[in-house]
C-alpha cells in the first residue's frame, strides 16, 4: 500500500520537476554532465536564475555537483529521474 506519508513526499518531488526550467535542466543532464555556464547558454537565461534552479534540484537529492578545475559540473543523482525525464519524450 502506498502510505499517505509516501505519497505526500513523492507529489512534493513531482511538483519540484514540474517547473519548465528544472525540466530542460534534467534533459539536459539526462545525456551528461554539464557546466552551469552550458545551461545558462542553452536556455537563454542568466546563470543566477538557473543556479537558482540547480540549487533547488541538489537540496532534494536530484543531481549533485563537483569540480572540474574552476568550474561546477552538475550530473543527475537520482537514475529513476534519468529514466522519468528519458520517458518524456521532450
Amino acid at each position: 500500500m502506498f502510505s499517505e506519508k509516501k505519497a505526500k513526499s513523492v507529489s512534493e518531488q513531482m511538483k519540484l520537476l514540474a517547473h519548465p526550467t528544472r525540466l530542460q535542466i534534467l534533459k539536459i543532464l539526462s545525456k551528461e554532465d554539464q557546466c552551469v555556464c552550458i545551461f545558462a547558454e542553452a536556455l537563454g537565461k542568466r546563470q543566477p536564475n538557473i543556479s537558482q534552479h540547480l540549487g533547488k534540484l541538489k537540496d532534494n537529492d536530484i543531481i549533485e555537483s563537483y569540480m572540474r578545475g574552476k568550474y561546477a559540473y552538475y550530473t543527475l543523482k537520482d537514475p529513476n529521474v534519468k529514466k522519468l525525464v528519458k520517458s518524456l519524450g521532450f
